[in-house]
């Protein structure tokens, strides 16, 4: 992807995520999260720099979840981003979209983090429960899914 990909190319990949039922499909043999991208992204660029041929900027990951796991972690007072980290089943798939950058690549940075019902759907960033409790439980639940419900309509 790197030879023909000119500077500051956008790519976008999706894949099932690893911790769901869905990679686990016959014929899946890789199963995909995060990692696998802020490894050469973000966390060591100028060691891969060389096997990929050009410099890659992870600027996005973009997380899949059900209108019903977003329910079962508001019943139950969950953050989305701590579900992400130790949970399996939270997210359906996901994307990630990489800058490709052969020269003048800029310095590496945290992707954004983001979620929605669908990859077309609004994203929303996926908040950090370090420092973001979620609110109490059934009004944070009733607040995002009329937030998202609103757009859909919208369009």
């Amino acid at each position: 992807m790197s030879r023909v990909a000119v500077n500051g190319a956008e790519l976008e990949i999706w894949t099932p995520y690893a911790w769901t039922n869905e990679a686990f499909i016959y014929t899946h043999r890789t199963f995909f999260n995060e990692l696998h991208y802020l490894h050469p992204c973000y966390m060591f660029p100028d060691h891969w720099r060389e096997i990929l041929g050009a410099r890659w900027q992870l600027t996005e990951v973009q997380f899949i979840v059900t209108d019903e796991v977003l329910a079962d972690l508001g019943r139950n007072g969950m953050s989305l981003d701590f579900a992400l980290k130790y949970l399996k089943g939270v997210v359906v798939e996901f994307g990630v979209r990489i800058r490709i950058w052969h020269e003048d690549a800029p310095e590496a940075t945290p992707p954004l983090r983001t979620w929605s019902f669908t990859r077309e759907g609004e994203r929303l960033p996926v908040v950090d429960a370090r420092h973001n409790p979620p609110p109490a439980r059934a009004g944070w639940l009733r607040r995002v899914v009329a937030r998202v419900h609103r757009g859909a309509a919208a369009r």
